[in-house]
């Protein structure tokens, strides 16, 4: 029997919060005493502390990721581990034990796909029927969450090995202790459709016809269409919307610093790395009552995910400015019709 090795292979990993816990894990089998081999995006770049000796790195094609299978099946042997960090097992058939760290719930969500663009739709679709077909070649799948974990065994079988093992370095966030926060909130998540900004702007147009004004900080691409609708929605109703564009992960704690609360109207996630980070840096959180969110957090507020005026009400809330409620008296209503 030969030496125990880890092939992790990530071909499809290169930003977002799936980089992020890359660069983590990356950083911890540095200190694994088995060999380590890693096959990798062509886009992706090691952290500049982390050495590894045997790298592979494969362009974004069709052609690229199909040489990244072949090669791992030209690698691969009895005594491996294979890690596949990128929700998808093998294509090709491994004598080696096989490992999925499964993060991308919008693989399961159909319903959805239609609201990506169509290129996007379509991946989806092939990660979908690929995860089906070659789900029982895996030993043991990993998940972040209680929910996540249900929805693995409801789609692949409840019979199937899956395990919840989250993992996240938050050490370099800490509570402000300096100079005020800038924004009332902040939403720091990437502009792919199921992160639902749009539900926020109705919330900030609820609030502008009652004259408050909280405000918002967003890090979308100043370039995106999103961004372009949002922002002449912004000027036209003069909401308090502020986009801070696109930020390196090395800027969050930073980035935190500069709101009151997290809020976070996602249609979904997988676990929802912010959430995790905002808590360790002090951050209030404001965020739908959801299994995904309970899964990890324990909001300050809560309002419903289907209304935005359930969002505003949240938003008051936090921001002590809910008008109080009473109920008048039938003397008031008939006074209200004889006048």
């Amino acid at each position: 029997m030969g030496t125990k090795r880890i092939i992790l292979h990530a071909p499809n990993v290169h930003c977002g919060g799936g980089k992020v816990l890359l660069d983590q894990l990356l950083t911890a089998l540095q200190n694994c005493k088995s060999d380590v081999i890693l096959h990798l995006d062509a886009r992706y770049q090691l952290p500049v502390n982390v050495t590894f000796e045997r790298v592979s790195q494969f362009p974004n094609t069709l052609a690229g990721r199909f040489h990244a299978e072949k090669q791992l099946k030209k690698l691969a042997r009895d005594n491996d581990i294979v890690m596949c960090f990128g929700n998808l097992p093998p294509l090709l058939k491994l004598p080696s034990t096989i490992y999925v760290y499964l993060q991308n719930k919008a693989i399961f969500h159909q319903q959805k796909w239609h609201d990506y663009p169509m290129s996007v739709a379509i991946r989806l679709g092939i990660e979908y029927l690929w995860l089906k077909l070659f789900a029982h070649r895996v030993n043991c799948f990993y998940v972040q969450t209680n929910s996540m974990h249900s929805l693995v065994l409801n789609e692949l079988g409840k019979n199937k090995k899956c395990k919840i093992f989250p993992f996240a370095d938050v050490s370099q966030f800490s509570q402000n202790t300096g100079s005020p926060p800038q924004y009332d909130f902040i939403y720091p998540v990437s502009d792919d459709p199921h992160k639902n900004h749009m539900l926020l702007v109705r919330a900030w147009l609820g609030m502008a016809r009652n004259d408050i004004y909280p405000t918002l900080a967003l890090t979308l691409p100043k370039d995106s269409k999103l961004w372009s609708q949002i922002a002449q929605i912004s000027e036209e109703y003069h909401l308090k919307i502020t986009n801070l564009g696109t930020y390196a992960h090395a800027d969050m704690p930073s980035l935190l610093q500069k709101a009151r609360a997290l809020i976070y109207p996602a249609l979904f996630e997988s676990f929802g790395l912010p959430l995790i980070e905002a808590k360790a840096a002090g951050l209030a959180i404001v965020a739908p009552e959801t299994d995904y969110i309970r899964d990890v957090v324990d909001p300050d507020e809560t309002f419903n995910l289907s209304s935005d005026i359930s969002v505003m009400r949240a938003v008051l809330r936090f921001l002590k400015k809910q008008p109080e409620r009473t109920i008048p008296t039938a003397n008031v209503f008939v006074e209200q019709v004889l006048s």
